[in-house]
Parts: C-alpha cells; sequence; structure tokens
C-alpha cells in the first residue's frame, strides 16, 4: 500500500475519500471503489521490464482485456465489539468456479461471523 504505483495511488486516494464521505462504506461501495478501469498516464508507469503495453493494461485496478482481467473484488471488514470481532466479508466474481469470465460481475459471496 504505500508504493508508488499509480493505481495504488489512486486507490488509496478514492479509499481515504469514500472514508471521508461515509465512516462505515458497505462493503458495495468499497468493492465498487476497487472497480477502476483507469489506466495510468505512460509518464507514470514504472518501469517493471514488461512492455509498455502490458504495463498501461497493468496499471489499472480493474485490469479488462481479452486475454486478462480481474476474476474477482473481495472486501473485508473487522470491527472490535463486544469484547472480540465482528467480521464481515463480500466478493464480487466474475467466475462461477469454471474457470470463465462472465461480465457482469453477478456472482456474489458474502460472510459475517464474530470472534471472541
Amino acid at each position: 500500500m504505500n508504493t508508488p504505483w499509480p493505481k495504488l495511488v489512486a486507490q488509496r486516494d478514492a479509499l481515504r475519500d469514500l472514508i471521508h464521505a461515509d465512516e462505515r462504506p458497505s462493503l458495495d461501495q468499497l468493492i465498487e471503489t476497487m472497480c477502476n478501469p483507469h489506466i495510468a498516464d505512460d509518464a507514470l508507469l514504472p518501469s517493471t521490464g514488461l512492455s509498455l503495453e502490458r504495463e498501461r493494461v497493468l496499471s489499472a485496478a480493474f485490469i479488462e482485456t481479452p486475454d486478462y482481467a480481474t476474476r474477482s473484488t473481495t472486501a473485508l471488514r473487522i470491527v472490535a465489539s463486544d469484547g472480540g470481532l465482528a467480521l464481515e466479508i463480500k466478493e464480487r466474481s466474475d467466475d462461477d468456479g469454471s474457470h470463465r469470465i462472465q461480465r457482469p460481475r453477478v456472482f456474489e459471496r458474502a460472510e459475517g461471523f464474530r470472534i471472541k
């Protein structure tokens, strides 16, 4: 989270803005924040040894190409509660387990539990 990669900087800023607007955003809001397809300017791309075209594709938080894409996004909330922890987890996925991407992202799983 502390590296200067453009997508990390943008997503960190988006998360800060979201939390500033709503101290406890829903897991859906957190997931939507991660679904940013914006590609960084070439001047901001790191030099990792990959081609410029590949660096562009990978600079988006939510990647979507014919041969490579973001398959799922998960949000997790941990809250101290009654001497324990309350956990909420939600995943939105394009994969129903068949390893075939299905858009739009219609497969969801949500869990919540407490740890004493």
